[in-house]
């Protein structure tokens, strides 16, 4: 018998714990227009101006605390915000809001003074899909530059077009602040310039663009999505398997690529209702162990990395843990581990690798070479007077000398 005091049913919440969608739909009253059944939960569509009313309700009063994520997505005829609310206390209860909006005019409520993360996920959803949310605090783009034309993710989206940043774009935002005396001579002490975009060797991409007065820091505009290529778009123009299997493993590098290979197999697996044999999970089931060991030692590798310079090599290490690991399908190129596929994998495992080679043959002796029917005996090197059996044997050509390289 458990000492522990019940904790008290939330409303939308049956005694055994499970979400009770119809009192779910009477608390939110005329804010729903229909109703959904997904995978994981079900949703409600509520107008696009009562989003505010609808997710404070299931917050306040339904105990839904955590918003997990926001999706969009552009539809032929419309627009559509999903709003995934979980607990904190519970996260196996789920309920999910959809907001439609219009396809002439995609404008709806913004949730961010309910939730404090929808901040960033509205400004995602922005960025990529062209989603505009009345009353947000900051609504701008947070992956793709100010500059960028068009939402990627749209219908109507045109990869082709020209890029242009003007270097106005780029101008001192502080550049009318100037100290005292150089308005007289028209000078400025504050100085412009760009922080990064870092190497992902150093743990991230992040581009800072800073304003210094002197040697202090006046303005600083971090921007976090300075690499970001629109997989998503370049996924929808692309077959399952061939063309964007390679995507997810570049999705982050060394260690992760076999875990986003895996999860992109499962949800198309998922959607074309695809067994996968027991072997080939057990062999996905290695592959992300030693990635999830490699994680920790890349981890381990940057941390020493900025502890102390003389680490650089570090980082290295878990690269060649999966590279070399016998036991594994050898990767086609230093980001590619390419071990899941859509209902298999994408080799099998190599055969045992025998490790003790006959020792080489010394000088003067016969070697037999063995042949299917007869031996044969090789012809005996013996240098000639004064010259050496180096000089008679034919030189080693390296990998890229045999390939043509």
């Amino acid at each position: 018998m458990s000492l522990e005091e019940p904790r008290p049913t939330d409303v939308g919440e049956t005694p055994d714990g499970a979400v009770d969608y119809d009192e779910l739909e009477e608390l939110l009253g005329d804010a729903v227009v229909d109703r959904e059944t997904h995978v994981n939960a079900s949703a409600f569509v509520v107008r696009p101006d009562a989003v505010q009313t609808a997710l404070s309700a299931l917050r306040a009063e339904a105990g839904f605390d955590y918003l997990s994520c926001v999706t969009a997505q552009e539809y032929p005829d419309r627009y559509e915000s999903i709003y995934h609310l979980k607990k904190y206390d519970d996260p196996t209860q789920e309920v999910g809001v959809v907001v439609p909006t219009a396809t002439d005019d995609p404008v709806s409520e913004t949730a961010e003074p309910v939730y404090r993360t929808a901040d960033w996920h509205e400004r995602e959803a922005y960025d990529l899909v062209g989603i505009e949310y009345d009353g947000h605090p900051d609504l701008s783009r947070i992956l793709l530059p100010e500059t960028w034309q068009g939402h990627p993710l749209s219908r109507d989206y045109n990869p082709e077009q020209p890029q242009v940043v003007p270097f106005r774009e780029h101008a001192n935002p502080l550049e009318a602040d100037q100290r005292s005396g150089a308005e007289e001579t028209g000078e400025s002490d504050t100085m412009f310039i760009n922080i990064g975009p870092h190497h992902p060797a150093t743990h991230g991409v992040l581009h800072v663009e800073t304003v210094l007065d002197g040697e202090q820091i006046a303005d600083v505009e971090p921007d976090i999505g300075y690499l970001h290529r629109c997989e998503e778009q370049m996924c929808q123009q692309g077959t399952y398997r061939h063309q964007i299997m390679p995507y997810p493993d570049r999705w982050d590098y060394v260690s992760a690529g076999i875990l986003n290979e895996w999860a992109y197999a499962r949800a198309a697996e998922d959607l074309a209702d695809i067994e996968v044999p027991e072997y080939a999970q057990v062999i996905r089931t290695m592959a992300a162990e030693l990635c999830r060991i490699a994680s920790h030692m890349l981890a381990l590798g940057t941390f020493c990395l900025d502890v102390f310079g003389d680490f650089t090599a570090t980082p290295g290490a878990p690269r060649g843990v999966l590279r070399e690991d016998p036991g594994l399908p050898r990767r086609s190129a230093p980001e590619d581990d390419g071990v899941p596929q859509p209902g298999h994998l994408q080799r099998d495992l190599p055969g045992p690798v025998c490790r003790h080679r006959r020792p080489p043959a010394r000088r003067g002796e016969a070697v037999r070479r063995h042949r299917p029917g007869r031996p044969r005996l090789r012809r005996r090197l013996r240098p000639p007077p004064g010259r050496s059996l180096r000089l008679l044997r034919r030189p080693r050509l390296g990998r890229h000398h045999r390939s043509g390289l």
